[in-house]
C-alpha cells in the first residue's frame, strides 16, 4: 500500500445556483490517494539447455547451464512462522467461514497467545470483527516469542472453531552494559556487566556466553547459567601474561543461548573494546605504559 499524488483533469459540471442550473468549470487539481502496488517478482534460476557446438570439426549437442529470468506469479503469503524484532508488534490475519466456503461476516474472533516456553498457557490477547468476505486482522503488541491461535465462539447457525497454531519468533535483547576498565595491563582483570531485557526468565535461569575476540578471531566462554530476577548479571575475565611493550585491542560480546523454556531466540549484544598493554604495578595494582 502506498500514497500517491494523482492529477484530476479539468471538467465542466452542471450545478444548481439560485434555482437555476448553470455550467461550472472545475479546474485541474491534484489529490492524494492510497493505492495497492503489485509488481511482478523476477528471479534468476539455473536451467539445463541443449546447445550445438563445434568440437574437432564436428557438430555435437551438449548440455549447458544457463541463468534464465523467471516471473513468479502473485500468491498469498500464508506463513505460520514469522520473525519480528524485539520490541515490535505484529499484525495477524485470517478468514472465517463455513466448511463449504461461505464467509461469515460481522462475527467476533478472539486471538489467543501463549509465550513460547513450553507452558502452552494461552490467554486472550485481542479480538477482531470479520468483514463481509470473512477476512479479519488484528494487531498484537510487542512481547516475547509466542504461539498464536484464533478462536471463534460460534453462533446460532455456526459451530465453534479454533484455528491452527502460528509461531512468532522474537530475538532476545542482550545488553552488554559495561566493561571496566577499558585500558588494562597484561595479567589484569576486567569486570563485565550485562542484562537480558524483556523478562520471561525461566526459574532455572537463562544461559548466556561470553565472546572474547581479537580482530576477526574470537573465543567463546560460558559465563552464567542462572540469569534470573531482573536479568542483570556480571562476570570477570583475567588476561594472561604478555610483553609489556605489546598492546592489543580485544573486544567483548555477550550472547544468549537457545533454551526450550526461554521464549526468545538467541541474539548478540554490542561489542566493547578493551586495550591491553603495559605492565601491572606490584604495589598499587595499576598498569603503566612503556
Amino acid at each position: 500500500r502506498a500514497a500517491i499524488r494523482r492529477t484530476v483533469p479539468a471538467r465542466w459540471v452542471t450545478r444548481a445556483r439560485h434555482h437555476h442550473r448553470i455550467r461550472v468549470h472545475i479546474p485541474a487539481r491534484t489529490r492524494s490517494v492510497r493505492v495497492v502496488r503489485c509488481y511482478a517478482r523476477v528471479v534468476k534460476r539455473q536451467r539445463l539447455v541443449t546447445v550445438v557446438i563445434r568440437r574437432h570439426g564436428h557438430r555435437v549437442r551438449v548440455r549447458r547451464r544457463r541463468a534464465v529470468r523467471v516471473v513468479l506469479l502473485p500468491h498469498a503469503d500464508r506463513r505460520t512462522i514469522k520473525v519480528v524484532g524485539h520490541g515490535h508488534g505484529v499484525t495477524v490475519s485470517g478468514w472465517l467461514g463455513t466448511a463449504d466456503g461461505v464467509a461469515l461476516g460481522g462475527q467476533t474472533v478472539s486471538v489467543l497467545t501463549a509465550p513460547d516456553d513450553g507452558s502452552h498457557a494461552f490467554a486472550p490477547a485481542v479480538s477482531a470483527v470479520t468483514a463481509a468476505d470473512g477476512s479479519w486482522s488484528a494487531h498484537l503488541p510487542a512481547g516475547p516469542g509466542r504461539l498464536i491461535e484464533a478462536s471463534y465462539a460460534g453462533a446460532s447457525t455456526a459451530e465453534p472453531s479454533i484455528s491452527g497454531l502460528a509461531k512468532l519468533v522474537v530475538p532476545a535483547r542482550v545488553q552488554l552494559l559495561g566493561v571496566a576498565p577499558q585500558r588494562i595491563a597484561w595479567g589484569g582483570t576486567v569486570r563485565l556487566t550485562g542484562r537480558l531485557a524483556g523478562g520471561y526468565l525461566p526459574p532455572g535461569g537463562a544461559l548466556v556466553r561470553l565472546r572474547i575476540g581479537l580482530g576477526t578471531r574470537f573465543t567463546t566462554y560460558g559465563v552464567h547459567e542462572h540469569v534470573t530476577g531482573s536479568g542483570r548479571f556480571s562476570t570477570s575475565y583475567r588476561f594472561g601474561a604478555g610483553q609489556p611493550s605489546a598492546h592489543r585491542r580485544f573486544w567483548f560480546q555477550i550472547a544468549s543461548l537457545p533454551m526450550g523454556d526461554y521464549p526468545y531466540a538467541p541474539a548478540d549484544s554490542r561489542r566493547i573494546d578493551v586495550t591491553v598493554g603495559g605492565y601491572l604495578h606490584p604495589a598499587h595494582g595499576r598498569s603503566r605504559r612503556r
